[in-house]
């Protein structure tokens, strides 16, 4: 059995999968790596591209070639062929540091915990060739068997700040067994795998390695600010979806931090960012009411997101039903943060 399996969903990405790829077919890594390889449809020379590297490394490649469907259709139809011991998405825009990938490899061979989190860091291959690594968990003891309940676990904020898609690697089984299925047709997606399966877990180590490489500043991508305003419907379905989900079970401290940070990017792109408009302003009120019957607690705490430090604009809306977007405040605010993100990135490639 080959120990990990890694899921990379290509749509249009003949620019980047070859990078990627080259950061994870070694010698070192053929006889432990499953890389599926799912072309969602792809109008370039993606595909193309794909059969190239499956001819050299056969016993690695495998290829699934399907209408186009998102992201979540892609990780779909990975997770139902994957055969290795454990199982993570990788973009493939984005890629794994080499040496680590095979450090991580060589600790599978002796691991048998239900999660493995490693750190990441975020690359600016537009601006510079420098990274930005944000070591969150730098108060957790490396290769150490926590269990997940453990009071250390839930009750330390790095740890829940830094935990995200980028982070986490579940064993195979736990994600089949549970019939562990991502939102078809829709992005951000990925919260769904860093929410669903934690409770099926119940332990984890933490591995003292930088392997995930997440790439900025590349066009099109979906966390980029105007494509968050594009689709932030597709932010409320998920949400939406899981306060269904919280209806009836029960979530954790992670889950309830993670949810409380989703839905403040919600709240914040509609009521800050996005410009006023009837569908999301409907959208809005439709699931802050959702928010408030499914649970109160969550809602109240919603009231403390602040803009700046000090504007409690969730709250402000609420009582008075106006934007912060729509204030003089606010226009000045995005037009200085824009120019200082613009000049940092410079700097960066300086």
């Amino acid at each position: 059995m080959k120990l990990l399996s890694l899921a990379i969903a290509c749509y249009n990405m003949e620019k980047h999968i070859p990078n990627c790829l080259t950061s994870l077919l070694t010698p070192e890594t053929s006889g432990d790596l499953e890389i599926i390889l799912v072309n969602d449809g792809s109008k370039d020379n993606s595909l193309k591209i794909m059969q190239e590297y499956k001819e050299k490394y056969p016993e690695s490649i495998v290829i699934i070639d399907k209408a186009n469907g998102h992201y979540g259709s892609c990780i779909n139809a990975a997770l139902d062929i994957a055969t290795a011991k454990y199982f993570r998405p990788l973009d493939p825009d984005d890629y794994f540091d080499t040496k680590n990938l095979i450090y991580l490899l060589e600790k599978l061979k002796n691991t048998d915990v239900d999660m493995i989190i490693t750190d990441r860091s975020f690359e600016f291959p537009k601006y510079s060739k420098k990274n930005n690594i944000k070591n969150y968990f730098h108060n957790v003891e490396a290769e150490k068997i926590y269990d997940y309940d453990s009071k250390y676990f839930v009750d330390t904020p790095l740890i829940l700040k830094g935990i995200g898609m980028h982070n986490l690697t579940y064993k195979t089984p736990l994600l089949q067994e549970m019939n562990f299925k991502m939102t078809e047709g829709i992005y951000y997606v990925d919260r769904e795998y860093e929410f669903y399966p934690l409770p099926n877990v119940k332990n984890f180590v933490f591995f003292d390695v930088v392997l995930y490489k997440y790439s900025l500043g590349i066009s099109g991508q979906s966390m980029a600010i105007a494509q968050m305003i594009k689709n932030v419907e597709n932010q409320y379905i998920i949400i939406n979806k899981m306060l269904n989900y919280l209806k009836t079970n029960e979530i954790n401290k992670v889950q309830e931090n993670m949810l409380l940070a989703w839905i403040e990017t919600y709240y914040n792109m509609t009521l800050c960012i996005s410009k006023r408009n009837p569908v999301n302003e409907a959208k809005l009120k439709e699931l802050d009411g959702f928010l408030l019957e499914v649970s109160p607690s969550l809602h109240q705490k919603t009231n403390n997101f602040k803009m700046l430090a000090c504007f409690q604009y969730v709250k402000r809306w609420r009582q008075t039903g106006k934007y912060w977007g729509d204030t003089w405040l606010a226009r000045v605010f995005y037009f200085v943060r824009n120019i200082l993100k613009t000049c940092l990135y410079r700097l960066r490639g300086a």
